[in-house]
């Protein structure tokens, strides 16, 4: 199913996509040779890469987790009091985060 909770194209190097089968995972997915990049078997419910192609966001109900795509290492992760309808990258630190009630910035560098 592809749509727009499922498909992130925030990035001009790769897009991610969400999928249900055979298990949920996300897949990013390289532009220039449509070949999966890279693959985390994460029960996610979205994803959004960084323009740069380094950092992947995943989020998992209200929980965020933001992976080094280079290291394979988790950044930082965070729960948020309800769940976000909305990520973006707004540069290669910063990601933006909407929920029902409000807009968050969250920078991959902070110690928050």
């Amino acid at each position: 199913d592809c749509s727009f909770k499922t498909v992130s194209m925030s990035s001009s190097q790769a897009i991610t996509v969400s999928t249900t089968t055979p298990e949920k995972s996300i897949l990013v997915v390289d532009n220039g040779s449509g070949r999966v990049a890279n693959k985390l078997s994460v029960p996610a419910d979205g994803a959004a890469l960084s323009p740069d192609g380094k950092v992947l966001a995943v989020r998992i109900g209200s929980a965020l987790q933001l992976q080094n795509l280079e290291t394979n290492s988790k950044i930082k992760g965070a729960k948020l009091s309800e769940e976000p309808t909305f990520l973006k990258f707004v540069n290669s630190n910063t990601l933006a985060i909407v929920t029902g009630s409000s807009v968050f910035h969250w920078n991959k560098n902070d110690t928050a």
